[in-house]
């Protein structure tokens, strides 16, 4: 197997992080802290901004779901439609010059529902996009990051094994991706 050099995306280490190329931007991690639990639904929303010249394709999929007990996905909507939460199928919608369009994730908890961090992931032609809703006495990412939860991974770049060490106690989400963002 030839050496990859892989790029771990931690939820956890990786909050309100600008993607950006030459074609789209957007956050790769947007975020509901607290997430209310009454059991009506919200919205967190990712705005994608074209900064071409030309019409782009954004194309997603559901690629990954962390939820916490309690907490039920609603659907999506993307710039043209809206989708249920079980959608698995891959979507496009085009996006204008110098124009911005929205993906948003719906999302409902139960008042008695478990506290905690709960993850939906969408893998783009322009790399992920992760939603995260944090229960109201959940940690958050920030403050994982600063009482030293912060994982070991190695060896990275590594030839195809490695391991991560995290805090006992401590439940973390990991995608792993190849150099070229390609979910592996």
């Amino acid at each position: 197997m030839p050496n990859l050099k892989l790029k771990l995306v931690l939820v956890f280490a990786v909050l309100g992080v600008k993607f950006c190329t030459a074609q789209v931007s957007f956050t790769d991690t947007v975020v509901m802290n607290p997430f209310p639990k009454n059991n009506m639904e919200y919205l967190l929303d990712d705005t994608i901004t074209n900064n071409t010249s030309d019409t782009i394709t954004f194309t997603w999929t559901k690629s990954f779901v962390s939820l916490v007990t309690g907490f039920t996905g609603m659907y999506f909507n993307d710039a043209y439609a809206a989708y249920p939460f079980a959608n698995s199928m891959t979507n496009s919608f085009s996006i204008a010059p110098g124009a911005k369009a929205t993906i948003s994730v719906a999302m409902k908890a139960l008042p008695t529902a478990d506290n905690g961090n709960s993850f939906v992931v969408l893998s783009t032609n322009y790399g992920n996009m992760v939603f995260q809703f944090i229960s109201s006495s959940a940690t958050s990412i920030n403050a994982a990051h600063e009482n030293s939860l912060q994982p070991d991974i190695y060896p990275n770049p590594t030839s195809g094994k490695f391991y991560i060490r995290i805090t006992e106690g401590h439940k973390f989400f990991v995608v792993v991706q190849n150099a070229e963002g390609k979910v592996l």
